[in-house]
């Protein structure tokens, strides 16, 4: 597919379809574009944690404001940023702003590598953060930024 053509598909899905499950090469596809996105000083400020199992996707829907057309997609993907990785080298800038943006250039790259490759995404970013934290048991200067769930459209 065009790249034009990713970015005209590309849409916010929801309604995913519980029962189609994402092929395995599919889903190391999107990593492995993940692992392509510029990021500061190529550090990567970022953690990214996958939520398959069902209880724990119901969990995420109300953590997101009870958004629930969450749970249905095959996988849930967490961005985090991660303000220590970036501290060391570019002091309070990076702590506070650049962390933000590589998790966010990382999840921007994950949307449109499903939407490549047939599958919907869905930006979240209405979410109760400390549940989030508390839930994945985060580290000390680790904060969601995105919760991007990804599965095939309904």
């Amino acid at each position: 597919m065009e790249f034009l053509d990713v970015l005209k598909n590309r849409h916010s899905c929801r309604s995913f379809d519980s029962n189609k499950k994402i092929e395995p090469d599919k889903l190391q596809y999107i990593f492995d574009c993940i692992n392509m996105a510029p990021s500061a000083g190529n550090l990567k400020a970022y953690n990214i944690y996958k939520v398959i199992n069902p209880v724990d996707k119901k969990l995420f829907s109300a953590f997101c404001s009870y958004q629930l057309f969450i749970s249905d997609a095959d996988v849930i993907l967490v961005f985090c940023n991660d303000k220590l990785k970036n501290y060391e080298k570019y002091s309070q800038r990076g702590e506070n702003l650049y962390c933000i943006q590589d998790a966010t250039i990382a999840a921007s790259y994950a949307q449109l590598a499903a939407a490549e490759i047939g599958l919907s995404s869905c930006w979240i970013g209405a979410f109760h953060e400390s549940y989030i934290i508390k839930y994945l048991n985060l580290h000390t200067g680790e904060i969601p930024v995105v919760v991007l769930p990804v599965g095939y459209s309904k």
